[in-house]
């Protein structure tokens, strides 16, 4: 049989997302031994870009201002909302479904697809009525993500139609799989109507790489954060927090941030202007992030939505311990005193945490994080549970 992937975003561009994508097109051999030929369509057929440069030019500063003001309006005009989810999202995603159809894939058996919008488009133009995979990484919730981006979304005009999307694409779609128990099952509950043996979940996982374990932890202690950096994923907490402690009795930690993001010019000024350059540092998008955790202590990701984090998989993969909220799927990878320790969602949140940083054994809850990355999130296993999705 043949399965092609369609994508909207290009796979060189870091995310959890781009980085399973990545997995299963690096491991066709797999699919292949299983009788499956899996094929792509990505933005990358067109020409590979570089997202780790550090070099911008004039008009890549004009772009990022310029998104920074409209991300900005979308936080209370419903039309700024509008704007950023045509760009962000449903641009490209048109644009690719429809570049996938006129290629005529009169031979493909299923049309494997990770993307909402992606998946909206290619059943509303599609020409055949081909087997169609839908893989969602969020909570269950299809629009929870874009509406903690923007804030203004959900009461616009424009929500009545994403909503009628959703509704489109579970009257058409064959199956929908998720990356974690608890969002296959929230999915459940808000949609009672789809029936529950086209649902399904697959956990992520990530390829192995050597492992040393970590005897003690640096001084300062060494936290890292891998994340796009927005409100959603919490870093905001991290600088708030710190920003918070007297001068006189700082915390004996280091932050890294690894990451871009919609916030994080705003945080860096934050930074400046406490003087917390010693203590919190951001480092951009970078190609060696397996790196950046082997120089770390701890992996600290203070979401307030998450489907099943590649980030926090990439630091168990290392053993670091995992300081994170209990929510989405993280839950199902980290267990509270064992392999991390859970927190809340807020600068209260990251403050307790460093509070009591000296009461927790670090190296004794990273080795088991290590442990539980072995047992239950390698890629070959997620390989191999795709195969049997797509056979199916």
């Amino acid at each position: 049989m043949k399965a092609t992937i369609i994508h909207n975003v290009y796979l060189t561009h870091k995310n959890g997302l781009n980085t399973v994508l990545g997995l299963l097109l690096k491991n066709k051999n797999i699919f292949f031994d299983n009788g499956i030929e899996l094929c792509s369509v990505t933005p990358d057929d067109e020409g590979v870009r570089n997202f780790t440069s550090k070099k911008k030019g004039y008009k890549q500063y004009i772009k990022d201002f310029a998104t920074s003001i409209l991300t900005k309006c979308a936080q209370v005009f419903g039309w700024g909302a509008h704007i950023m989810m045509i760009i962000r999202s449903e641009r490209f995603s048109k644009k690719m479904a429809l570049k996938y159809i006129a290629s005529n894939p009169s031979d493909d058996d299923v049309v494997f697809i990770h993307s909402f919008f992606v998946c909206y488009y290619y059943l509303k133009f599609r020409k055949k009525k081909q087997k169609t995979i839908l893989v969602l990484h969020n909570n269950g919730d299809t629009f929870k993500m874009y509406r903690t981006y923007y804030r203004a979304l959900e009461k616009s005009s424009y929500y009545k139609t994403l909503l009628s999307y959703e509704e489109y694409v579970l009257e058409n779609v064959d199956r929908i799989n998720f990356v974690s128990e608890s969002s296959r099952n929230r999915f459940l509950e808000l949609h009672p109507s789809v029936p529950s043996e086209i649902v399904s979940f697959i956990h992520n996982g990530v390829d192995d790489i050597p492992y040393t374990k970590h005897e003690k932890v640096h001084d300062p202690i060494e936290i890292c954060c891998v994340a796009s950096i927005t409100e959603r994923k919490g870093q905001r907490f991290i600088v708030d927090a710190l920003a918070s402690f007297n001068r006189d009795c700082m915390p004996n930690v280091h932050f890294t941030i690894v990451g871009d993001g919609t916030i994080r010019l705003e945080l860096e000024n934050i930074v400046r202007k406490c003087g917390l350059e010693s203590y919190i540092s951001f480092v951009g998008i970078s190609n060696n992030v397996p790196g950046l955790l082997s120089k770390s202590d701890i992996f600290i990701l203070p979401s307030e939505d998450e489907g099943l984090p590649m980030s926090i998989l990439e630091a168990m993969r290392e053993g670091l311990p995992i300081v994170s909220t209990a929510v989405g799927g993280i839950p199902e990878m980290v267990e509270d005193g064992v392999n991390g320790i859970f927190i809340r969602p807020s600068t209260e949140g990251v403050l307790n945490f460093l509070h009591r940083i000296n009461d927790y054994d670090w190296c004794l809850l990273g080795y088991k994080a290590r442990k539980t990355y072995e047992n239950k999130f390698s890629s070959k296993v997620m390989i191999l549970n795709y195969c049997n999705l797509l056979k199916k």
